[in-house]
């Protein structure tokens, strides 16, 4: 039969005896056989003797019961009895149940530190991490003493196996706890992996930026496909797997991008040679005595001397770093010294402009430009670009009521002076403008000066679609400019 569950507590058994005490003082109360009982019983059920040998345990707590119930009825010697084989059958429950109640904790142990490990928590955790490695350790070293002691029939050794079987349950356990604190450790450090990969994915752009993806296709794709499974390990949380193919997956950027480094390092130095060149080309042509009179054009004379000089000194950095097999560093110096001599190049330009001259007429082998010839058909306008605060543009002169009312008509006029407005973004005082009708077709302006050639070298093309950009950028800003304008306006009080 069974028997529900009964624990007698201490205070209850000390207060029974006390009264049987009183009652009976020449009797002995089993006071060490019923405590020892309840010991044994207690630990069988830590141990899940419930689970592993429910009949022993059952019986020794029936045993146990029935001793109270012989002390209760001043039995004591038939209480003593039922306390010693109480504690009997506690005890082969224990047997029973201790040596599987620690293997589960030892297999679930090692399934902890398992998962810590692939949560990369002996990098990420290391304190918890070898705590639970030294807990298990411990445990599995007192499971087998306990194991070489289970052979004895005596009862302290009984006893002091089923002690070292209690003591190793409780390492594997404090095991558990310590690897699951290393692996939510190392998980919550998940999301700074990510962003590692981040530096990865930036090599492989740089890579396919210096031409990978026409030389070494199968060498990028194999890299990208790392940096994906590196990118779902993490995710997963099997981080020590994602940061081994994360290594990989650098590596193999690393090794892709020296390959195509070199060559791309040479073809910007090629480049940064050039641009260099025809800046000081540039430079020199409008460097003259004459220019230099005018105060504000010797001021931009001065700049772009300046910037003359740093580009040459960028060119040959990058040409020392190139020699000295230092790839990226001359990548970033050819880059530099292009673009100042885009600067120059635009700088040098509008100066010539001023002069009613365009640089790239000059040095063909014909004759420079004559003066503009300003007059236009009927309908059209001209306008001298003015030198004043805020400057000029072609938003202002768009918006002036004399022509458009409206800055937003800006493009008409840059089309229609395209051949003396290399960056529609720079104008500069003194310029003769031609302002077409507010309607109308101006795809073929009338020509008042000579056309630039068919041909132009891809520096000046690369230059004019730079100038654009910066065009964008200020037409957003000026019509910005205008709303806020218009915005003003309306919030003013208005007359009756």
């Amino acid at each position: 039969m069974l028997v529900t569950k009964l624990r007698i507590p201490a205070t209850v058994l000390a207060l029974s005896c006390l009264i049987a005490g009183f009652t009976a003082c020449s009797k002995s109360i089993p006071v060490q056989e019923l405590s020892d009982a309840q010991m044994q019983l207690d630990l069988a059920a830590q141990e899940k003797a419930d689970q592993y040998a429910p009949e022993k345990y059952n019986a020794g707590r029936e045993a146990l019961l029935g001793a109270h119930q012989n002390l209760e009825s001043d039995d004591y010697e038939g209480a003593k009895t039922r306390a010693i084989e109480a504690r009997d059958l506690a005890l082969e429950a224990r047997e029973t149940a201790a040596p599987k109640d620690v293997a589960e904790k030892k297999t679930a142990a090692e399934q902890g530190l398992a998962d810590a490990d692939e949560a990369y928590a002996e990098k990420l955790a290391p304190r918890d991490f070898a705590a639970a490695q030294e807990l298990l350790k411990a445990g599995n070293e007192l499971q087998q003493t306990a194991e070489q002691k289970s052979g004895d029939e005596t009862l302290p050794m009984r006893r002091s196996a089923l002690s070292d079987y209690h003591q190793a349950a409780r390492k594997f356990q404090d095991s558990i706890d310590a690897s699951e604190r290393a692996r939510n450790l190392a998980l919550s450090q998940k999301d700074d992996m990510l962003d590692s990969l981040d530096g990865v994915r930036r090599d492989l752009e740089r890579a396919e930026m210096y031409g990978a993806g026409e030389s070494h296709q199968q060498e990028l794709a194999d890299a990208r496909a790392l940096l994906a499974d590196a990118e779902t390990e993490i995710n997963s949380g099997r981080l020590k797997d994602g940061s081994e193919t994360m290594a990989e997956a650098e590596k193999a950027a690393a090794n892709l991008l020296a390959m195509v480094e070199s060559d791309y390092a040479e073809k910007k130095l090629v480049e940064a040679r050039e641009a260099v060149s025809k800046a000081e080309s540039h430079y020199k042509t409008v460097n003259t005595d004459n220019n230099r009179k005018q105060e504000e054009t010797a001021a931009i004379l001065g700049t772009l001397g300046s910037q003359v000089n740093a580009a040459g000194e960028a060119l040959s950095s990058a040409d020392n770093y190139y020699k000295g097999e230092k790839y990226q560093d001359s990548i970033n110096e050819s880059e530099e010294a292009i673009r100042l001599s885009k600067i120059i190049f635009e700088q040098s330009n509008l100066i010539a402009q001023a002069q009613n001259r365009d640089l790239n007429d000059i040095g063909r082998g014909g004759e420079e430009n004559a003066a503009d010839n300003t007059e236009v058909p009927q309908g059209w306008q001209t306008y001298t670009v003015k030198r004043e605060t805020p400057a000029d543009c072609l938003w202002r002169i768009a918006r002036d009521p004399q022509h458009y009312g409206s800055g937003y008509l800006w493009r008409r006029i840059y089309q229609a002076n395209q051949d003396r407005i290399r960056n529609p973004n720079l104008i500069f005082p003194g310029q003769v403008l031609r302002i077409p009708p507010k309607e109308g077709d101006i795809s073929n302006p009338p020509a008042d000066s000579e056309e630039s050639p068919a041909e132009e070298s891809s520096m000046e093309d690369s230059m004019r679609e730079e100038a654009e950009d910066e065009l964008n950028q200020q037409v957003e800003e000026l019509e910005q400019e205008a709303e806020n304008s218009a915005d003003e306006m309306m919030e003013q009080p208005q007359e009756n």
